[in-house]
């Protein structure tokens, strides 16, 4: 049942046979200013937003082999991990009050409740407690990513914008590649079967990377209180 829902775009598919074409001919429209990319804030932005995505998406592919070790019902995993998503969605409806609210801090805090989900699951001996978890670190994770979006709008000229997306965006997949074989490789090496090793591996990333936003709250790839930034004008 699982595998039959991703096949409802194929209702999309077939709708979209009676869309309606639009034939009337577009001048093409003359560019003045030419494509440019700041490449080193590009950059900085896919390495963050591929470390906080492979730091979040162990919910979903450790949490039910840990659930199965905390000797918890696994049926119950699919429940938690929906409330991770709905977490991830959650924070689009309040994001400008949380900017305004925490300004150059909000990653730093989206991190710390990162931690803190991580924290609740490794502590957890209850399944509510562990919806929790995965809660704060869906939401965390949910307010980061729309603002690197946006701060990905500012790195490149109109022109660029769609290119500079497509980059960052592929990161959310090399994470979600790369995630399994990190840890997995780890546990080999080091001999290590227990599940809980995989959430405090990102703990501890996470807080060294809460410290990093921290103290670099005043640059461009953490200071969000900043709508618009002088440096862009120069494209």
């Amino acid at each position: 049942l699982p595998f039959i829902v991703y096949f409802f775009p194929v209702v999309s598919f077939f709708l979209s046979f009676y869309l309606k074409r639009d034939t009337i001919s577009v001048a093409p429209v003359k560019v003045t200013v030419s494509g440019k990319i700041e490449v080193k804030r590009l950059v900085s932005l896919m390495s963050f937003y591929g470390l906080v995505t492979y730091l979040a998406v162990i919910v979903s592919f450790n949490l039910p082999f840990l659930m199965k070790e905390y000797h918890f019902d696994t049926g119950a995993s699919g429940i938690i991990i929906s409330l991770f998503y709905l977490a991830i969605m959650a924070p689009g409806f309040i994001l400008n009050r949380v900017l305004s609210i925490f300004g150059s801090f909000t990653k730093c805090v989206s991190l710390l409740c990162m931690a803190g989900g991580m924290v609740l699951i490794l502590l957890s001996g209850n399944e509510w407690i562990l919806g929790l978890g995965a809660i704060f670190i869906g939401f965390g994770y949910g307010v980061i990513q729309p603002v690197v979006y946006d701060q990905t709008t500012r790195v490149a000229t109109p022109d660029k914008v769609t290119l500079a997306l497509a980059f960052v965006m592929s990161m959310n997949y090399l994470a979600i590649l790369l995630c399994p074989t990190i840890i997995d490789t780890l546990q080999s090496l080091f001999h290590i079967h227990t599940q809980q090793f995989a959430f405090i591996f990102n703990l501890v990333i996470t807080l060294l990377v809460v410290l990093g936003a921290y103290y670099r709250r005043h640059t461009f790839l953490f200071n969000d209180s900043c709508d618009n930034d002088k440096s862009l004008k120069k494209l």
